[in-house]
């Protein structure tokens, strides 16, 4: 019972302490993976990205417009 008291106050004033002291092998893990996701996503690695989101779409079109227009005036000759 006063075990259980104190566990629970441990989590109220330092629940992150508190977890990593009763759990720290999952601890470790979460720690790990946070820290992972922040290096994942850097604004150059985001910004590289969006652009090659927005660079294969736009050529697709770009390529089948020129393709288009090559036709339109192979008819026309």
């Amino acid at each position: 019972m006063l075990g259980e008291i104190a566990t629970m106050t441990g989590y109220v004033k330092a629940p992150r302490t508190t977890y990593a002291v009763k759990h720290p092998l999952k601890a470790r893990k979460m720690a790990r993976v946070r820290h992972e996701i922040e290096d994942a996503f850097t604004p150059g690695r985001l910004a590289l990205g969006l652009s090659v989101l927005v660079a294969i779409p736009l050529g697709i079109w770009l390529g089948r417009r020129y393709a288009q227009v090559r036709r339109a005036r192979a008819e026309t000759d």
